[in-house]
């Protein structure tokens, strides 16, 4: 940056011209900030007005203290009685410095985002809504709803102004609708609509719900405050006269990004006067933060407003090279809505002040996502030895899912880093350990949640102990709780150390004591003193580890001040509820010291200059067909003055974002794509390009990544490597040896082996207990229905009744252990399935051949292996042949073929085997004489799109050969995780499966 002692002639305009609205449109790394704070420093000199006549206000937080240090540079102490805030801050100091003024507002307070869901939660079960609660899902609308209204408020449209824009754009559909000359009927584009009016009637409904209910809980949000504010300086003239005669002039940074509430403050503070002095800076590339597709709004109505503006442009930019800038400028020049195609006098072409030796912009190509992560952390690796400087380095990327992979590499490569605006507090593993145990004490009924309590390290219970504990939880019927507290039995059970399970036993007794009796941050600090997780925190000195523990400390405080009642159970399901809507609980600020690697989303790199910049996972489902950060409720497109909204112009979001993220960099930018990437099934997927990389393309170079390719073996090694090789001492051995000796394999057994060793172990050797989900009660009910059907049509020779077939479900149903609320959705969801599935096949039911054939008591061996299972029902074919088709019930969705065998990206061959596993069994099966010539699976929810298909030999050539494989590995106790990424965090297993162990 040039120094604070010299401007160049644009910006020396916009330093001294200080009389009268000025709008100055500054590219990135074009000196705003200089300009901005000389231009306060040039007011104090040339008129009589002092520094608490000036308001400066800006985006953030970080933006106040960026300007307020530049400024206390130039002018000094003085600089500490200019007014430099946010508009937030600037409102809310407002309401505080009349509070009887804001005597509403005085009683309320700000409610947190969990707050705002329960409320919106509270709303839907509430009202009768139509497109806003659809059927099975109808709390699809929340979180669009409070993005939705919180966008509206920031626009500030009240719920008047809503239902104004809605009808006048009713009106106008309707005058524009059209027949089809073929339908008789709207046009279906017209008809959409339409529909899309119904939606935003339920929502104008839901806000005025909303801001009711927000007002009788004692709360309000962000936006509300400037909504305040805005109303009472509308109707307050004593109140606008006052801010009028104290500021005289004002200062606007980031104009792009404010919204019109903000604008809405200025321009009554400013009214005054015919021509305010008013300065507002901002670059409509830059528009981040503005309502979608509303990038041009705040210029075009600021030049609308003020005619006789002055309009300076500043192009010299003094941080990138002109490589990085032509660059930038091929991309953004793709993008309609820009200032330099609606006002002729503007041209921003950027020119670099720089002359760097670097490469400008690199396209780095590479051949999976894996290889991607690996190439970024090698490449910085070596940067790093060859004297960078870390701090100078960062890596942006466009949703914070994205970077995990990464992270990995930079660990294992020692990289230091840290993740810009914090990450989610929820996803670290040493709070989910504490989580963990907190559900425990909260329920220790729960026997996988127990399994995984005993699992965390730092209580440090040996593993063969746990194992022996589960196999004994298993063979007495009885819940690890139980076993726990049964000392004679915990005796006879050969534990290494029986002492410290009956501790652990006596302190989850205490620690339920507490929870009845002490507020419930107290009680939070002596579980995690006492069970000794804090000793084990503070040994591992890990200071960031350490700043998550007191950050969730400190929310819990938070939550504990917002409800003096809170106990751990309501705690639990703020955090469910936080789970489900994706509600962050962000980590708070740290800073090391050390030089580290900034890591962030391309929105935090706003303000922000690097030496080196990434751009990861630059692919077109990433960036401009990226639906994460879009609304489902489209909004009336007239709710601008300047700006229709436009659906297409998304995609111009998204390049402004990506142009953003590229003008950080000073000296070098690597631009990194994939051709293909991991989904959550573990199978690969091909990806595109973002578009924005064709079009820098001809103003970047490639990068060869082919030397990154050929390290297979160190990637690998990096990354599939465990922190710790697998490995169990020889009693454990001896004991799960015993456990498996004549192990009688089941198609599902083997199935969940294939799947994952380390579940396997857990679930069908160690049989850790385990409560029914809903949707497995539901199956085992429908399976039980139609077992009883076919049964009585066996025995009395005629279908039994549609009512027989419903009371039977109804019967099934009951056995199995529902909350009353699932009960009812899952009677209600099999009547209807079941008899849609009678009505499919009333014309061609017959009598099966077997009903529920099970296997087990015909001792099948195959190369001595045993082997066991069950078909739900076995049908003739041909008599005279012996020819029969075995059928197994699914309740799920319906497949396609290739999902079946697992030809798709997300499938498993897991069905497919299944039905060839039956028809080795039969052929085993000394006792079963007839021929197997189709296997069937037939979907009762989708009666018409079952699966039937004839099992070839190569099929089970290939089955025996996975049983034999899969059978001697458990012999030989190989036991490992298989990563498959979202596969594995969904995991019931996942905290026990993915601990860090000493022992």
């Amino acid at each position: 940056m040039k120094t604070a002692h010299t401007l160049n002639p644009s910006q020396h305009q916009a330093v001294t011209e200080i009389e009268g609205p000025v709008l100055v449109v500054a590219g990135p790394g074009t000196g705003k900030t200089q300009v901005l704070t000389k231009r306060i420093a040039e007011i104090l000199k040339q008129t009589q007005i002092g520094p608490e006549n000036i308001l400066a206000l800006t985006f953030t937080e970080s933006g106040v203290v960026a300007m307020r240090d530049r400024l206390r540079d130039q002018i000094g102490q003085t600089a500490y009685y200019v007014d430099i805030c946010t508009f937030h801050s600037f409102c809310n100091d407002i309401i505080k410095k009349w509070p009887e003024k804001f005597a509403f507002a005085k009683e309320l307070e700000s409610a947190t985002d969990v707050e705002k869901a329960q409320i919106m939660k509270s709303i839907i079960d509430d009202l009768n809504l139509k497109k806003l609660k659809p059927f099975g899902d109808k709390y699809k609308y929340l979180k669009p709803a409070l993005g939705t209204i919180s966008s509206l408020k920031r626009e500030n449209v009240s719920v008047e102004k809503l239902n104004e824009l809605i009808a006048a754009e009713e009106i106008q559909i309707k005058n524009e609708t059209k027949i089809n000359p073929r339908t008789g009927k709207p046009r279906v584009k017209d008809i959409k609509k339409m529909e899309g009016v119904e939606k935003q009637k339920e929502l104008a409904l839901v806000y005025e719900n909303y801001q009711k209910k927000m007002i009788e809980k004692g709360r309000y949000d962000y936006e509300d405050m400037i909504m305040f504010v805005v109303d009472k300086l509308k109707n307050d003239d004593f109140l606008k006269a006052y801010y009028q005669e104290k500021y005289q002039y004002f200062l606007l940074d980031e104009y792009q990004d404010t919204n019109s509430a903000q604008n809405e403050v200025v321009t009554l503070l400013g009214e005054f006067f015919d021509s305010p002095n008013i300065f507002a800076v901002g670059d409509d590339d830059q528009a981040i933060y503005r309502f979608q597709g509303a990038s041009l709004e705040n210029i075009l109505e600021f030049t609308g407003k003020y005619p006789n503006a002055q309009k300076i442009v500043l192009t010299e930019n003094y941080r990138s090279d002109q490589k990085i800038l032509d660059a930038a400028r091929a991309l953004i020049v793709n993008n309609k809505q820009r200032l330099e195609t609606r006002i002729p006098d503007i041209i921003k072409i950027l020119k670099g002040q720089k002359n760097e030796q670097d490469n400008g912009v690199m396209l780095c190509e590479l051949d999976d996502g894996n290889e991607e992560a690996y190439f970024i952390a090698k490449k910085i690796f070596e940067m790093r030895e060859s004297g960078a400087d870390l701090s100078e380095i960062a890596v942006f990327y466009r949703r914070n899912r994205d970077v995990t992979e990464l992270i990995r590499f930079f660990e294992k490569l020692g990289i230091k880093y840290e993740i810009t605006g914090g990450g989610n507090l929820l996803d670290d593993i040493q709070i989910q350990k504490i989580i963990s145990l907190l559900k425990v004490i909260n329920n220790p009924r729960d026997d996988i949640e127990f399994f995984r309590m005993l699992n965390l390290d730092f209580l440090d219970i040996e593993r063969e102990d746990i194992f022996k504990l589960t196999s004994l939880a298993h063979k007495k019927k009885k819940r690890y709780a139980e076993i726990v507290r049964d000392v004679a039995l915990l005796k006879e059970s050969n534990l290494k150390n029986i002492v410290k399970i009956s501790n652990l036993s006596v302190l989850l007794d205490q620690w339920t004591g507490y929870n009845s009796n002490l507020i419930f941050a107290e009680f939070f600090e002596k579980v995690i003193n006492e069970s000794g997780f804090m000793e084990y925190l503070l040994k591992r000195e890990d200071v960031r580890e350490l700043n998550r523990i007191k950050t969730f400390f400190n929310q819990i405080k938070e939550f504990n001040r917002g409800d003096h009642h809170l106990r751990l159970k309501s705690f639990l399901e703020i955090l469910d509820l936080m789970e489900e809507y994706s509600i962050q609980m962000e980590e708070g600020h740290i800073s090391t010291g050390d030089s580290s690697v900034k890591l962030m989303t391309a929105h935090k790199a706003k303000g922000l200059e690097f030496d080196h910049v990434f751009i990861f996972k630059s692919i077109s489902s990433a960036w401009e067909k990226y639906r994460g950060g879009r609304n489902d409720i489209k909004l009336p497109a007239n709710i601008f003055a300047m700006q229709d909204l436009d659906e297409s112009l998304e995609e111009e979001d998204e390049r402004r974002l990506f142009y953003v993220a590229l003008t950080r960099a000073k000296k070098q930018a690597y631009i990194t794509y994939a051709k293909k990437y991991e989904k959550g099934s573990g199978k690969m997927r091909e990806e595109s390009p973002s578009v924005f990389v064709a079009e820098i393309s001809d103003k970047s170079l490639k990068f060869d990544t082919q030397k990154y390719k050929e390290e297979v073996s160190e990637r690998l090694k990096l990354y599939l490597a465990p922190p710790a090789p697998e490995s169990y001492s020889e009693g454990l051995q001896s004991y799960l040896k015993e456990l498996l000796k004549d192990y009688v394999l089941s198609v599902t057994a083997l199935n969940n082996y294939l799947n994952c060793p380390r579940k396997f172990l857990y679930q069908n050797i160690l049989k850790v207990p385990r409560v029914k989900v809903k949707y497995m009660s539901f199956g085992t009910a429908v399976h039980f229905a139609l077992q009883e059907f076919f049964e009585a049509f066996k025995r009395e020779k005629t279908a039994p009744s549609l009512d027989f077939l419903l009371s039977a479900f109804e019967a099934g149903l009951k056995k199995e252990v529902l909350e009353p609320s699932d009960y009812e959705e899952s009677l209600e969801k099999g009547k209807k399935m079941l008899t849609e599935y009678l009505q499919y096949h009333k014309n061609n039911l017959k009598i099966p051949l077997f009903n529920e054939y099970n296997f087990i008591s015909h001792k099948i061996i195959f190369d001595g292996i045993p082997l066991t299972g069950k078909a739900d029902r076995i049908d003739m074919i041909d008599e005279k042949l012996s020819t029969v088709n075995v059928v197994d019930y699914k309740t799920g969705a319906a497949k396609t073929e290739n999902q079946i065998r697992g030809l798709t990206e997300d499938a498993t061959s897991d069905n497919y085997r299944q039905l060839v596993f039956y028809k080795l069994l039969a052929e085993l099966d000394r006792w079963f004489k007839w021929k197997v010539v189709s296997c069937e699976l037939d979907f009762v929810g989708e009666p018409n799109r079952k699966f039937q298909t004839s099992i070839m030999q190569a099929d089970i050539d290939g089955l025996k050969q996975e049983i034999k494989t899969a059978y001697q590995a458990m012999q030989d106790l190989k036991f490992d995780k298989i990563v498959k990424g979202k596969i594995c965090s969904k995991c019931e297993f996942y905290n026990v499966c993915w601990r860090t162990r000493s022992q």
